[in-house]
């Protein structure tokens, strides 16, 4: 088997390296309903094995899959780009709660983006919870509207993960 990726850095984005207030205003907001409660959703949207399952990376080879390493402080999505480039998302948990997770963001290749901040709020009790994500500090026009890709296609598939059969 052949490795494409370096093994990922355990620390990914520190504290010290992005501040709130360099935080650029560009953001965008997402709220879905799901069928599960926060602990489960919280875990599918945590560990890398169900990471896999449910993010959707825009403008990726077709052939390519996606790789997430993740532990308590953050994880680390490897894949190939359109053009064959090795590219990384990395995240560093700022907050890691059930109900509150606050993510600094980064992506890493050829086309790289300036450190953001998403923000994923979970609420509700028993089997249905409300999740909220911000994602601010987007640089760009490019750069939002391939978030937006990314967080749609994502958050659709975690939806499906959940559709009452």
């Amino acid at each position: 088997m052949t490795t494409l990726f370096a093994q990922p850095e355990k620390v990914l984005l520190s504290a010290e390296q992005i501040r709130p207030q360099e935080l650029k205003p560009s953001s965008l907001s997402f709220t879905v309903s799901l069928n599960a409660d926060r602990r489960r959703i919280f875990h599918v949207l945590t560990i890398s094995e169900y990471m896999e399952t449910w993010l959707h990376v825009p403008e990726r080879q077709k052939e390519s899959s996606i790789h997430v390493v993740s532990d308590p402080t953050g994880f680390h999505v490897q894949y190939m780009d359109e053009k064959g480039s090795p590219t990384a998302l990395l995240g560093a948990y700022q907050t890691f709660r059930t109900s509150k997770t606050n993510i600094l963001w980064r992506k890493s290749g050829v086309s790289q983006s300036d450190p953001s901040l998403v923000k994923i709020r979970l609420n509700g009790d028993f089997e249905r919870t409300t999740l909220s994500l911000t994602h601010s500090g987007l640089s760009s026009a490019e750069d939002i509207h391939w978030h937006w890709k990314l967080w749609k296609h994502s958050l659709e598939k975690l939806s499906s993960l959940f559709e009452l059969q």
